[in-house]
């Protein structure tokens, strides 16, 4: 007699086994799919900070406010939330080129401005990802982000009797609902320079973000756990902004906001683009194969360690990294702003503008003869070049003056410290090439050495 139930499960057996080999040889490169659900060895976190480890205290109230800011008195209050809404990230070769899709998975976070939590303390938050390649070379991580909020941000517009409103709160969308604040990641697409050149709307500096991961990295076959360090300076680097517009009512109005120090590429009244001036690093280290670096310094201020040699087997120091301040003097030569219609109907106020505006065409075509004799693009294309070579350290820690240590240093790599008074870095600013740091007489030194700083 024919036995139904033993024949379904001879079939079910079947396509079981069929399926496993199936799955077990489509999963992504040449890895199988279960074997990579198993393994999982890459970790990406990310952290808010300068510092790789032990940042000192933030500053979260008195932020300064930027110098372009020339219609109405600053008066916002102090931000106390940033948001940030991640879309996904890759990872890419040094060039930015074949790049893999290895943490597409869109993430958000609402970070309370102060000291006591992940992304801000030293610790970081993770970002989900899956594995990537064996044995190729990655020299890039691009962070695709669609929003970057602070709160607190007010809304102006000039009246026709030629009054500022009193200000209402700017509101934007983060996880898809209202919240108080104003999105600054739009007005980081460019920087100002790109926005004078004919492919602006090919530029785009935050989407992705392409952050060089220092040293490179390749995962081999036998590696254990890994982690993909990625720090985003945003603590004590905030400032106010004035972002200048026409209302739907043909107003000229204004938003003051908070977002990141112009401290590399400055921005000056009237400007929209503020791109450039979020600065980022990724590094990547085998916890079960790091050590500590540690010593003491006489004052307050940062311990950074750098490689000695980069990939090329050739001797760095920090003038690899920092840059003088000389190279973040942008060139005077850029167009000038036209000036806005008076609201007021009155004789005083169109005399105003019609002067503005007879400078303003002076200005113009002083312009003019420095694109057209070659100056113009000659110095922004120096300068651009400059402040492109800015790099961030791969180990920075904080000091209180007296003991200090760098935590999950790699070993197998020698490094030159170096030490940076805080008396020499303001506010909103990072450390310069020259003037700003001494160079420890011991360099180079190795995981599990002591340093100190006389």
């Amino acid at each position: 007699m024919h036995n139904t139930y033993t024949h379904g499960i001879h079939l079910t057996a079947m396509l079981a086994i069929l399926l496993f080999a199936v799955l077990a040889n489509i999963g992504c490169g040449d890895q199988p799919l279960f074997d990579e659900m198993a393994e999982s060895r890459l970790k990406v976190v990310i952290k808010g900070t300068f510092e790789s480890n032990a940042p000192g205290s933030g500053t979260w109230v008195g932020l300064p406010t930027d110098d372009s800011i020339n219609d109405i008195t600053p008066s916002i209050a102090a931000p106390t939330v940033l948001m940030l809404d991640f879309a996904e990230m890759r990872i890419a070769s040094a060039s930015g080129g074949s790049e893999d899709r290895f943490a597409n998975y869109r993430q958000t976070y609402s970070v309370p401005l102060n000291d006591s939590n992940a992304f801000f303390d030293g610790t970081g938050v993770e970002f989900r990802c899956d594995d990537v390649k064996i044995d190729k070379t990655y020299g890039r991580v691009k962070l695709y982000i669609r929003k970057m909020i602070f709160n607190n941000a007010e809304q102006y517009y000039l009246s026709d009797s030629g009054v500022w409103s009193s200000g209402t709160p700017a509101e934007t969308i983060f996880r898809e609902e209202d919240v108080y604040g104003l999105d600054f990641n739009q007005l980081m697409v460019n920087a100002y320079y790109d926005s004078l050149k004919e492919n602006a709307d090919d530029i785009n500096r935050v989407f992705p973000l392409s952050i060089p991961i220092d040293g490179g990295f390749v995962y081999g076959e036998n590696d254990g756990e890994v982690v993909l360090e990625i720090r985003l300076v945003f603590k004590d680097f905030i400032k106010q902004y004035e972002y200048d517009y026409y209302d739907e009512d043909g107003r000229h109005a204004v938003y003051h906001f908070w977002g990141l120090s112009d401290w590399l590429r400055d921005v000056q009244a009237d400007e929209r683009a503020i791109g450039g001036n979020l600065h980022a690093v990724a590094r990547v280290y085998n916890p079960d194969d790091v050590g500590i670096i540690s010593g003491t310094t006489v004052g307050s201020g940062w311990v950074i360690a750098i490689p000695s040699e980069n990939d090329l087997g050739l001797p760095q120091s920090l003038d690899d990294y920092f840059i003088p301040a000389g190279d973040r003097t942008r060139p005077a030569i850029d167009p000038p702003s036209s000036p806005y219609l008076p609201a007021a109907n009155s004789i005083e106020s169109y005399l105003d503008y019609y002067l503005q505006y007879e400078k303003y065409k002076v200005d113009y075509n002083t312009f003019v003869t420095a694109v057209d004799d070659g100056s113009y693009a000659t110095d922004w294309n120096n300068y651009n070049v400059n402040v492109g070579e800015f790099r961030l350290p791969p180990l920075v820690t904080w000091s209180n003056g007296g003991a200090y240590t760098l935590t999950n240093v790699p070993r197998g790599v020698t490094y030159n410290l170096y030490f940076v008074a805080s008396g020499n870095v303001g506010y909103g600013e990072l450390p310069e090439e020259a003037g700003d740091y001494s160079a420890s007489g011991s360099n180079p030194v190795s995981v599990g050495d002591t340093v100190n700083f006389p």
